[in-house]
């Protein structure tokens, strides 16, 4: 994510959550195989560094960044078994919508 971070510098400044879904769209091959073998850990563990970027939250924050990371990553996850039959654009709106739901339920 890295190298792509770095030749789309301004799409991650702008929306580092869309970059990623685009990120992982452009790499949807790799994200596929991943799933089809089983290694779907592999895919949430890097969700969760992209995000958090390593860095150390206290309790409290790490709670509720766990509940947009993987919340998020439901998200991927659905779109992966669907074979990434939507676009990244569209998958985005799901996002939103999923955590609009989530945030109004709390209301």
């Amino acid at each position: 994510m890295g190298r792509y971070a770095d030749l789309h510098q301004e799409d991650v400044e702008k929306d580092t959550g869309f970059a990623l879904t685009c990120f992982i769209y452009e790499n949807r091959r790799l994200f596929s195989l991943l799933y089809n073998k089983g290694r779907i850990v592999v895919i949430m563990r890097a969700c969760e560094l992209l995000v958090s970027g390593e860095e150390t939250w206290d309790k409290n924050f790490s709670y509720l960044m766990s509940y947009f990371i993987y919340g998020y990553f439901g998200v991927i996850y659905q779109w992966i078994k669907w074979g990434f039959d939507e676009t990244p654009e569209q998958v985005q709106k799901h996002i939103i919508d999923t955590f609009s739901a989530g945030l109004s339920q709390n209301t």
